[in-house]
């Protein structure tokens, strides 16, 4: 009985296999979600690894390699996906090392930046930063690249975090905190807070 339930299960996961790479969490969450007993699963990702039908280290560098590629997303929004996928904070650590995320940004921004062609100066700032930051680049990348793109020299700039009435956060940029605040509670400043209102700032860096 225990081995044609192994049997089934490493059908079960080369079958998932075969669509794509998979990291080991996602086999076992697939495994478990058709309930295969822990043992089975263990000894499934025992044969799986024997034969180098999972390694983690080697989907962690393809996955990166695919979202830095066909999705221009940042390393911090690549974090977040792997650690989701089960990935370690070694491995994570390991391949984004050397990724370097500014020449990226920047690219993605110039070609971002005409579709803000009839906004004020303040909201391309808004827009391009809230845009970079959502595709996961860091307040220190994106910071510099507005301050390139858009000549704004030394002139202060935020990035916020304000707490929605269901505690959700929305994170946004912006030169005026007060301004914006009230926008947003006046429902003018996003379509994410207009439902979610009141909203109150958690977090500011300048």
């Amino acid at each position: 009985q225990l081995e044609e339930e192994l049997a089934k299960a490493k059908d079960q996961a080369l079958g998932y296999l075969g669509y794509r790479q998979r990291s080991e969490k996602e086999i076992i969450d697939k495994l478990r979600g058709k309930d295969f007993s822990e043992d089975i699963i263990e000894n499934t990702l025992v044969f799986l690894r024997k034969y180098n039908f999972v390694d983690d280290l080697e989907f962690a560098r393809s996955f990166t390699k695919d979202k830095i590629n066909l999705n221009k997303f940042g390393p911090q929004r690549i974090r977040h996906e792997l650690y989701r996928k089960g990935i370690s904070r070694d491995i994570i650590d390991e391949v984004l090392d050397e990724d370097n995320e500014y020449s990226r940004a920047l690219e993605l921004a110039k070609k971002k930046l005409p579709s803000y062609k009839n906004d004020d100066k303040a909201a391309k700032y808004r827009k391009l930063g809230g845009f970079l930051q959502r595709k996961g680049y860091s307040y220190e990348c994106v910071s510099r690249i507005l301050k390139e793109l858009l000549n704004w020299g030394d002139i202060m700039c935020y990035v916020y975090i304000v707490k929605c009435s269901d505690k959700s956060l929305y994170t946004g940029w912006t030169v005026d905190i007060d301004n914006r605040l009230k926008c947003h509670n006046e429902g003018k400043a996003s379509k994410y807070t207009r439902a979610r209102l009141p909203v109150e700032l958690v977090y500011l860096e300048e």
